[in-house]
């Protein structure tokens, strides 16, 4: 069989068979055979790794491992790994081989791999090397452990049995029953040879690809959580409860929201805190659950405490709630994004079960409720608040002040009524609560997102760099005897050299505040500007760079989350 390769990639083969012996092996030659394009290949040849550093000087070859002579290079977009030829034999310590030992043939170094579906090997001289019945396995999408004693590999090198499941999840692969069977023998195996945060980043691999739902079921069915997550072991999951958590895991591997692992983490924990036969609450249980264990792989606190909330309310539909549990939930959500995220998981819960439309009855309900507290004019998010941590941070208040806990406190005195949630308000409870001496000067500026019909028709935003760092849109002092408009059309046209026109200041006309890092309260005003000269120079004394770009590419750029919100209002305005 011949196999068109990258000419690329047949350069490199060409050189390990000028010198001795050099074969394309193991998951590229799969990939290829599933129909995929691989970046990353395995090369394997007799060539001692001193003889081959030379050979492929010119590429700068990285030694990956003295003791196993396996170097790394990369070729343009290819990464490229080559080993000398190996055999392995006995269990050391459930991750390397006892004994091992370079070979000069192929064929024994092909014995030493995992799966027969990443058995092949090929070069132009002998074509392809299928020792195994590979091709066959990989067209029935199965996979079969090497060797005739299948426990005995997988005691070899633990990891094969999340390799498995990789390929499970991303590929749609399926254990033959010889290789179920011998994961299944470590059921009660007392330790894996994993640490907890390699176990984690396992995890990270196997639960977020299309048919992760497949491969979490043979984990929880397995018992392969057991020496990290005693909570989720057969022990204390029974099948219901296992088969449960697998069908809500579908639908979330369905919907493809992989993005996003905390609704997946969400889904996992969310039972843990069930014994069997125990229908009291758990959720409480299943959180702390959850957070000593992502505490240990290195979850950042942020995207815990969103799981544990997530696990939290995820019957909030069924409890009896009145109008400060509706507005408590809010609270820790954050944010709409966040509470979208809560609205799947929910669906997700619900979404093969009988009771679905019923579930989305009240969640609709849920959503009107919280509907009408937007429509109390109430702040329903504490990032709703009329001033940041960036504002907190910039007002000069002592470093050891928590600046979460004060703008909790200003949520409560807003929610309360005992506060305007304005910014100059906010400002000045702060400083007779927190004893600030000074007085805040009020600043003024305005300016424009300006914006351009490129060649080919489509819209381009101007973005400057302030010198100091900081992507946004030109603006200044509005000066005396000047108006906003005159001040913006005169700041691009100093900061930009642009001439513009200011479209519908009467329709659009958007105002930010913020504490600058002097300390002073600024006011800015800005309207939509379309560019009616082509050049730019800026005003190196103030900008640094400028970019024209699309949509996506500007909210990616521009720094504060004050003027992204106008990016969008502004784009919507434009479109309409």
């Amino acid at each position: 069989m011949y196999i068109n390769l990258d000419e690329r990639l047949q350069l490199i083969l060409n050189m390990l068979n000028e010198y001795g012996e050099g074969y394309l092996v193991g998951g590229a030659l799969r990939d290829i055979f599933l129909g995929l394009k691989p970046k990353d290949f395995d090369m394997a040849t007799n060539i001692p790794m001193e003889e081959l550093l030379h050979i492929l000087n010119e590429y700068n070859p990285i030694i990956i491992s003295e003791k196993y002579q396996v170097i790394s290079i990369q070729v343009d977009e290819f990464k490229i790994e080559i080993a000398r030829f190996r055999k392995e034999s006995g269990v050391l310590d459930g991750r390397n081989p006892k004994n091992f030992y370079f070979v000069e043939n192929i064929e024994e170094d092909l014995s030493r791999r995992d799966f027969t579906v990443n058995a092949l090997a090929y070069n132009n001289n002998k074509g392809l090397i299928d020792k195994y019945s590979s091709l066959k396995d990989i067209e029935n999408l199965e996979l079969n452990i090497i060797g005739e004693d299948k426990v005995l590999r997988f005691a070899e090198d633990n990891t094969r049995i999340y390799r498995a499941l990789y390929l499970i999840s991303k590929y749609n692969f399926k254990l033959s029953n010889e290789t179920k069977n011998a994961i299944l023998s470590f059921k009660n195996h007392k330790k894996l040879n994993v640490s907890i945060s390699g176990f984690g980043k396992l995890l990270d691999k196997i639960l977020f690809d299309k048919y992760s739902y497949k491969s979490l079921k043979i984990m929880l069915e397995c018992n392969l959580f057991k020496s990290f997550i005693p909570e989720l072991s057969t022990n204390n999951l029974d099948d219901e409860t296992i088969k449960k958590i697998v069908n809500i895991y579908n639908v979330y591997c369905k919907y493809n929201v992989f993005e996003d692992k905390t609704i997946g983490y969400a889904i996992i924990f969310l039972y843990s805190g069930k014994k069997i036969d125990d229908d009291c609450k758990y959720l409480v249980n299943s959180m702390v659950i959850s957070e000593t264990y992502l505490k240990k792989i290195g979850f950042n606190i942020t995207d815990i405490i969103l799981v544990k909330n997530l696990i939290y309310y995820s019957n909030i539909i069924s409890r009896t709630i009145n109008k400060e549990t509706v507005k408590r939930m809010l609270f820790e959500f954050r944010n709409n994004k966040n509470v979208s995220k809560l609205l799947n998981f929910i669906s997700f819960i619900h979404h093969n079960q009988g009771d679905y439309n019923e579930a989305v009855k009240k969640t609709l309900e849920l959503l009107g409720r919280i509907q009408a507290i937007y429509f109390e004019g109430e702040v329903v998010f504490i990032n709703d608040l009329d001033i940041n941590l960036v504002d907190l941070y910039n007002i000069g208040l002592d470093l050891n002040i928590s600046k979460e806990s004060i703008r909790q406190d200003i949520y409560k005195q807003v929610n309360e009524g005992k506060l305007n949630n304005k910014k100059e308000d906010i400002i000045n409870y702060i400083k007779e609560r927190y004893s600030i001496k000074y007085d805040i000067d009020k600043v003024c500026s305005s300016g424009g997102i300006v914006y351009r019909i490129n060649k080919d028709n489509k819209i381009e935003f101007l973005l400057v760099k302030i010198l100091g760092g900081n992507w946004g849109f030109p603006k200044g002092h509005i000066e005396e005897n000047e108006t906003e408009i005159m001040t913006a059309i005169r700041e691009i046209k100093e900061e930009t050299n642009l001439e513009t026109v200011i479209v519908d200041s009467d329709k659009f006309k958007k105002d930010i505040s913020y504490i600058t890092n002097m300390g002073e309260l600024k006011y800015v005003t800005f309207f939509i500007a379309k560019a009616t000269s082509h050049n730019v120079l800026i005003d190196l004394g103030e900008i640094s760079e400028y970019k024209w770009c699309n949509y996506n590419d500007a909210l990616k750029i521009v720094t504060y989350s004050s003027q992204r919100r106008l990016l969008q209002e502004a784009r919507l305005y434009i479109f309409n």
